[in-house]
């Protein structure tokens, strides 16, 4: 799959050349990027991320990884995090990132099905997937986590 590059907007996925650039940006909702993780992070079996530049600059970034079962053969792709800067949004560069990642994970990576969750509450964020297209499966699913506590 090919980058797109739509009126000065390039989208592509996030390689070692664009690390350096990562180090400006600033997302709401994202921690500071910590350049050594990153590099890590794109050479790991099933992880991918994206990234959305504007003549040379990081605007949006989304990240996620492959999602095996070992009782199907299939896969899907979750979508872990998106997002834009705030001087960045309502251009529609978050819906282009989005629909160049379902479109690589389901051409490129041959996956049935993209995921994500999100909180209920988070109105904005429940609006923009439905808009693209998403819909959501059920109202009564629950997330547990178990943390690693340290000693």
């Amino acid at each position: 799959m090919i980058d797109s590059v739509k009126n000065g907007l390039e989208i592509k996925v996030l390689d070692e050349q664009d690390i350096p650039l990562m180090k400006d940006l600033k997302i709401e909702g994202f921690r500071q990027f910590s350049l050594e993780y990153l590099k890590r992070f794109i050479k790991t079996q099933d992880t991918y991320g994206f990234i959305a530049k504007e003549n040379n600059i990081v605007v949006g970034l989304c990240y996620g990884h492959v999602f095996r079962r070992p009782d199907k053969d299939s896969c899907g792709f979750h979508l872990s995090s998106i997002g834009v800067a705030e001087q960045f949004q309502n251009r529609g560069i978050g819906s282009k990132l989005l629909d160049f990642v379902q479109n690589f994970a389901f051409e490129k990576l041959q996956c049935c099905k993209c995921f994500l969750s999100t909180l209920k509450s988070d109105a904005a964020a429940c609006h923009f997937y439905e808009k693209q297209g998403w819909t959501s499966d059920s109202d009564d699913v629950l997330y547990y986590i178990n943390r690693k506590t340290s000693t």
